[in-house]
């Protein structure tokens, strides 16, 4: 009986300390989802890994330390600048209204992906275009590099990860 009662302290105390349901968040900064389109702000929210809204990426977050998400309607906007990425081998062009930047607060160059940022992984390529990381941008420069856009119109989470060894991940996963 001890002996039981030794291991579900372990368990508790290993549980604990762990934080399976430890919210991930900077305690130095917010971030922000913004539309190329109409430079409206969402700001995001820090969660935990085990959050039901990022379960189907869950197991590609593995050691992240920041966890964000934003829910955003993302939808064509008449008027709207193009953004021009390569795409399956083609140069495509998306109505800015499909495009979103990350923006961390306090740090007004740091927009996502960009030199201040650094490179952005895609997590959800089915859905979002990340487009290639381009080290030579000059810093503090917005650029269509820095503009990841969505590949059709919708409702999204957008999900943005810090992962160990300076990783940067994004992604959208439908609503």
């Amino acid at each position: 009986m001890k002996k039981i009662l030794s291991i579900i302290i372990c368990f508790t105390f290993l549980l604990t300390l762990f934080g399976c349901n430890k919210v991930l968040a900077n305690a130095n900064a917010d971030y922000y989802v913004v539309n190329a389109a109409t430079n409206a702000e969402t700001k995001m929210e820090a969660i935990s890994l085990n959050d039901s809204r990022v379960k189907s990426v869950k197991g590609l977050l593995k050691q992240t330390y920041h966890l964000y998400i934003a829910s955003v309607d993302l939808t064509e906007v008449s008027g709207a600048t193009s953004i021009i990425h390569e795409h399956n081998g083609e140069i495509t062009s998306f109505n800015a209204g499909l495009g979103i930047k990350i923006k961390k607060s306090g740090d007004e160059s740091w927009v996502g992906q960009s030199i201040d940022s650094g490179k952005f992984e895609n997590i959800t390529s089915n859905a979002l275009l990340v487009p290639p990381f381009n080290a030579l941008q000059v810093a503090g420069v917005t650029n269509f590099n820095n503009i990841s856009v969505a590949l059709e119109a919708g409702s999204y989470y957008v999900v943005f990860a810090e992962v160990t060894g300076g990783i940067k991940a994004l992604g959208l996963i439908g609503i």
